[in-house]
């Protein structure tokens, strides 16, 4: 098997072969890791491509934020306190929704008169509506504070 030639690489590059001559060429280069490594070094530089020198800056700033280990963790805990709020609000709604009116049986029912039948599912649809209000608004504003917006 016959090595490319130094001189054969800088026909290529120059585009100066025919096009059964440069098939041939890349077709050795795909079967010889010697002539691959050699063709690859003689890559013209005019023809390399250089990226602006921001986006070097921007991928250094970029892995340098990735490296920082403090970033991520106030992240995390970020995370952890507003699930924690989030399942103390549950918590509380759901002790109000079971709780109901947090008024005495004696303050309730008004005097001289029996107590009614009532549609407990009406009330019942009531409370889980203003729950669901409740934990919405409160989830909302919880996700603008960890966005950083300013509250209402």
């Amino acid at each position: 098997m016959r090595h490319v030639s130094d001189s054969e690489i800088q026909r290529y590059y120059a585009h100066g072969m025919k096009e059964t001559e440069e098939r041939g060429l890349l077709e050795h280069i795909s079967e010889c890791e010697y002539c691959a490594g050699r063709w690859a070094n003689g890559f013209p530089v005019q023809e390399m491509l250089i990226p602006p020198v921001s986006f070097r800056v921007d991928l250094e700033r970029q892995i340098q934020q990735a490296r920082a280990p403090q970033k991520r963790m106030k992240s995390y805990r970020a995370w952890y306190q507003y699930c924690a709020k989030v399942i103390l609000a549950m918590g509380f709604a759901i002790i109000v929704l079971f709780l109901g009116d947090f008024r005495t049986e004696k303050q309730a029912l008004p005097k001289m008169q029996e107590p009614k039948e009532v549609d407990v599912s009406g009330q019942i649809s009531q409370q889980t509506e203003k729950f669901s209000d409740a934990i919405k608004e409160w989830s909302e504003s919880i996700g603008r504070s960890l966005r950083g917006e300013p509250q209402d």
